[in-house]
């Protein structure tokens, strides 16, 4: 072999061998290997990706859907409403009754779609009026504490809005991506 050639050893005898062989000539031994670059596997990974990720993310949305999500109402004491007061306005001769206050998560799991019921007491401890909200927020994380308010017609005159009390009547599993309602 001439130095302008180029060489390998074989990995097998150790002979030196030509750059371009695929066999060792002393003992036969297959010595090309065949690299192949990233660039050959890329238009095959794309198709795989435009063809079957469409089909993946389905059957990974359809399982979600499938699967019926934590319960909240092992949780739900733990959900916790402080703070809260009401005000009345009036806004186009209309009477607005509104409940502000906060809401923190003291359990270990996120919620969403917190449904808030909210009762309005007259001075005698008499239910006046009742408003269901649900919580716009897109999770509430553990520990998280959120303000919220909730805004309704008033049934009544201001002077029969003496109390009120919040509950959280039900939340959802913020870990599913698609709610099956």
């Amino acid at each position: 072999m001439t130095e302008s050639e180029q060489t390998k050893i074989c990995p097998l005898c150790a002979e030196t061998i030509k750059a371009a062989a695929q066999k060792c000539p002393h003992c036969g031994t297959p010595v090309a290997l065949k690299k192949k670059k990233i660039a050959t596997y890329l238009p095959l990974c794309l198709m795989f990706v435009v063809v079957y990720g469409p089909f993946l993310a389905c059957a990974y949305l359809l399982g979600d859907a499938g699967r019926p999500g934590r319960s909240f109402e092992p949780y739900r004491n733990q959900i916790i409403i402080s703070g809260t007061s009401m005000h009345y306005s009036q806004s186009d001769n209309t009477n607005i009754i509104s409940t502000v206050g906060f809401v923190r998560n003291a359990s270990p799991y996120a919620w969403k779609s917190l449904q808030l019921e909210i009762q309005y007491f007259d001075g005698s401890g008499r239910l006046v009026d009742t408003k269901t909200d649900t919580l716009s927020y897109q999770e509430l994380p553990p520990g998280m504490t959120e303000a919220f308010r909730v805004r309704t017609a008033a049934a009544t005159t201001e002077p029969a809005y003496v109390t009120n009390k919040v509950f959280v009547r039900t939340a959802k599993d913020a870990t599913k991506i698609l709610d099956g309602n």
